[in-house]
């Protein structure tokens, strides 16, 4: 392997551009029209709560990863974490599990804006799914900056519409605000709509493995992490009220027609900018699964040809990832209609994002006891509660096949490990 196969990623991310990329991986817009429509199904008019309390979730599982990002400023996010405060062991399953959730919620992104474009305008899957996985792996491949550029004008876009649509669906209903009320749902349904409404402001998971290219790292990328998350579910918390408001005005907590809600100039502005969200909310996501195949390619974890950079880009490991989506996309597309596989690929990947983060918990505990650091312990303990006991009823509340995918892939991956370790074991015998 020449040194240049071992070089570190250029750091050239600033607060703005980390901020949103983030946000791209939280597409809050794309996010509100496909995981929303999923946590309305499931709580009704109690679904502004359910985001609120998604959120609160998302904020104890960030301020973890923020505390842990002061701590390590190189690539590979959830995967370095884990490695560096539990064990090689530890963090290659980390690693591999993050790989699955942010692959597979990428992929869930494709399939909910490729179910609207063919709601609306009618355009086959397989047409809508290549408009937007073209443009996400021409600018995984082009590098971070190109990617962080389209990031911040389509991120500004998506901000300023979802303002307009919270405010459009209010006055649609002359600004009479409904009251909510306790929700008649089993605490296994609870659970599970704020797993979903979780979904919607968690793209800070992006930021931690990019880490090694953001500038001054130690502070930027803990502020992007809360930043976004209280940006995203402030506005999501927003618009699932005012689209709450306006369905019951309707009479049901049913989704009505994009036609009906969306009538006039705004169903061209929400489909421009669904669209645009599409792509980076991809990219988003295969940036951050090709630095964690990066940042373990380079410890040996994985075959170090997932390390190999050219012109500060993580070639090899990003058109793996790229293949990984075109794969995906493609095969499943003839399977089943894409709202059904866009909430399939969701569950699974938000399953796999919490337990994810109960890894990143356990790190910062490991940390705090070693410090003797009492903030930080409290709040790993407190996160690991409360995300291990979502994990638990969302578990409780879906079909079996969702926890045997997992219990699978978490099986593959420790052979995978056991049996590269024994390779290299015999390797240094001979």
């Amino acid at each position: 392997m020449t040194e240049k196969t071992l070089e570190e990623l250029k750091r050239a991310l600033g607060l703005k551009e980390t901020f949103f990329i983030s946000l791209g991986g939280q597409s809050p817009l794309l996010s509100l029209l496909t995981y929303g429509a999923a946590v309305l199904s499931i709580s009704g008019f109690f679904s502004p709560i359910a985001v609120l309390l998604g959120t609160l979730l998302v904020l104890l599982n960030g301020s973890v990863v923020s505390r842990l990002s002061l701590r390590f400023q190189d690539s590979g996010g959830y995967y370095t974490y884990a490695s560096r405060a539990l064990s090689k062991a530890l963090g290659f399953q980390t690693g591999w599990l993050y790989a699955f959730y942010s692959i597979l919620y990428g992929c869930a992104y494709i399939f909910g804006a490729s179910y609207l474009l063919n709601l609306v305008f009618g355009l086959p899957v397989y047409l809508s799914i290549s408009v937007l996985l073209i443009p996400s792996v021409t600018l995984l491949i082009l590098g971070v900056k190109p990617s962080s550029k389209y990031a911040v004008v389509v991120g500004a876009l998506e901000l300023g519409v979802i303002v307009f649509l919270s405010i459009f669906f209010l006055s649609r209903t002359h600004f009479e605000f409904y009251t909510l009320k306790a929700p008649n749902l089993s605490v296994g349904k609870l659970a599970l709509a704020i797993l979903l409404a979780s979904s919607i402001p968690t793209g800070y998971g992006t930021v931690a493995p990019m880490s090694g290219e953001v500038i001054n790292a130690s502070k930027n990328v803990g502020r992007a992490i809360l930043l976004v998350i209280l940006v995203g579910g402030a506005l999501a918390s927003f618009y699932m009220y005012s689209l709450s408001d306006l369905l019951q005005t309707f009479g049901g907590a049913s989704l009505v027609s994009f036609h009906t809600i969306f009538k006039g100039t705004a169903l061209p502005v929400v489909l421009l900018a669904c669209l645009s969200d599409g792509v980076l909310a991809a990219l988003a996501f295969m940036l951050a699964s090709s630095r964690t195949l990066f940042k373990m390619g380079r410890d040996l974890a994985l075959p170090r040809f997932f390390a190999k950079v050219r012109n500060s880009n993580p070639l090899m490991s990003s058109l793996i990832v790229s293949l990984a989506y075109i794969s995906i996309c493609y095969s499943l597309s003839w399977i089943s209609d894409p709202f059904h596989i866009f909430v399939v690929l969701g569950i699974l990947s938000s399953l796999a994002s919490l337990a994810t983060h109960i890894a990143a918990n356990f790190s910062l505990l490991r940390l705090s006891l070693n410090d003797a650091h009492f903030y930080e312990f409290a709040l790993s303990l407190g996160a690991i509660a409360v995300s291990a006991l979502d994990l638990f009823y969302s578990l409780t509340s879906v079909a079996l096949f969702y926890l045997l995918i997992l219990i699978a892939w978490t099986l593959i991956g420790q052979l995978y490990s056991r049996l590269r370790r024994l390779s290299h074991d015999n390797l240094s015998v001979s």
